[in-house]
C-alpha cells in the first residue's frame, strides 16, 4: 500500500502502464522484494500519514488498505483487534461500491446483515456475521461464505463448492485439494457454475459452531490468481484452523 505514497501523477502513471493497471499492485510488491524485514518496517514508519494516492477521497483509500491488510496481518498471528465501529462501517460501505474490488460479483443476490455494528446492504437472503467478517469475504474470497467464531468459512446452503483437478478441469476431486469451482444456483446471469483461481479443499461434516454442510478451506491462488487482489492473502490463513479455540473441535467429523 505505502509503495504508492511516494509516487507523483506521472510516477503513477508509469506503474499502472507497468503493470497493466491490473498488476499494478505487484511491480510495488517487486520493486521492494529486496528489503529486509527491518527495511519495511522503517518504509511503514516514514509513511504512517497517507500522502498522494491513498489520501485520495478524503484518505477513504488509505483507510480501506490499511483496515484490510490490518486485518490480513494480524489473523495468522492470532491477534485479534476490535476496529472502531464507525470506521468499519464507513470501510464496508466503501468496498461495496468499489469496481476495481469487484465485490459487487460477490455478494449480489444476498443481504449482508453485520450482527455487531448498525450496518447492513443489499437484498435477502441473509448472510449474518460479524462486520470484520463480512469484509474479509467481501474481499479475499471468489464466494460469499459464512465464518463462524472458529474461523471455518462455511458455504451457503444455495452454493455447491465443486474441488476440480487443476490438470483435468473435468474431473471432480473427492476428496482432494484442487481448483474451486462454486455452482450458485441464486445466479441469474451465465455462468452460474463459476472456476475460480483459488485452490482448496471442502470438508463436509457438522462445525463445532453447530452449523453443517460444506467447509471451504482455501489453501492459496493457483497460477495467475490474485492479480487484481491482495498480495497478502487471509485465505492460505483461514483454512489453516490455527486459531480455533482449544476447547471445541473445529470440525466434527460426520
Amino acid at each position: 500500500m505505502v509503495s504508492y505514497d511516494g509516487l507523483d501523477r506521472t510516477g503513477l502513471l508509469r506503474r499502472f502502464a507497468k503493470g497493466l493497471l491490473i498488476r499494478a499492485n505487484q511491480v510495488g510488491v517487486d520493486e521492494t522484494a529486496h528489503l529486509t524485514i527491518d527495511g519495511l518496517l522503517d518504509v511503514v514508519r516514514v509513511h504512517l500519514r497517507p500522502c498522494g494516492l491513498t489520501a485520495g477521497f478524503g484518505g477513504l483509500v488509505g483507510l480501506v488498505d490499511a483496515t484490510i491488510h490490518h486485518q490480513d496481518i494480524r489473523r495468522p498471528l492470532g491477534l485479534p483487534r476490535q476496529i472502531p465501529a464507525d470506521r468499519l462501517a464507513r470501510v464496508l460501505t466503501a468496498v461495496t461500491t468499489n469496481p476495481r474490488l469487484e465485490v459487487w460479483r460477490r455478494i449480489r443476490g444476498v443481504r449482508l446483515v453485520a450482527t455487531d455494528l448498525d450496518w447492513s446492504h443489499g437484498k435477502w437472503p441473509e448472510v449474518r456475521g460479524t462486520g470484520e467478517s463480512l469484509l474479509m469475504a467481501m474481499i479475499e474470497s471468489n464466494m460469499l461464505a459464512v465464518e463462524c467464531h472458529l474461523h471455518r468459512k462455511h458455504v451457503p446452503p444455495w452454493c455447491y463448492i465443486s474441488i476440480r483437478d487443476p490438470d483435468q478441469i473435468g474431473k471432480e476431486l473427492a476428496p482432494g485439494e484442487g481448483a474451486i469451482a462454486v455452482l450458485d444456483a441464486l445466479n441469474t446471469s451465465y455462468p452460474g457454475f463459476l472456476l475460480t483461481d483459488d485452490v482448496g479443499d471442502v470438508e463436509t461434516g457438522t462445525c463445532g459452531c453447530g452449523r453443517t454442510g460444506q467447509v471451504i478451506n482455501f489453501r492459496g491462488r493457483g497460477p495467475g490468481g490474485g492479480l487484481g487482489h491482495c498480495p497478502v492473502s487471509i485465505e492460505r490463513y483461514l483454512g489453516s484452523g490455527t486459531t480455533a479455540h482449544d476447547e471445541a473441535a473445529a470440525l466434527v467429523k460426520a
